[in-house]
């Protein structure tokens, strides 16, 4: 949880203290983990919106 968040960019999550990689195993997961909007410009609002 809260690790890897730069999939494409690995080095931004060095950069920031975010990146992990436990020796012999590949991460199970991405991102954050709650369901987020489909397409480019609702991706991009989701952090801007009040939660329900």
């Amino acid at each position: 949880m809260d690790k890897n968040f730069a999939i494409h960019f690995p080095l931004l999550d060095r950069l920031f203290g975010t990146f992990h990689l436990p020796p012999g195993r590949w991460p199970e997961g991405y991102g954050v983990p709650e369901k987020v909007p489909q397409g480019y410009l609702r991706q991009f609002l989701y952090p801007f919106r009040r939660k329900a």
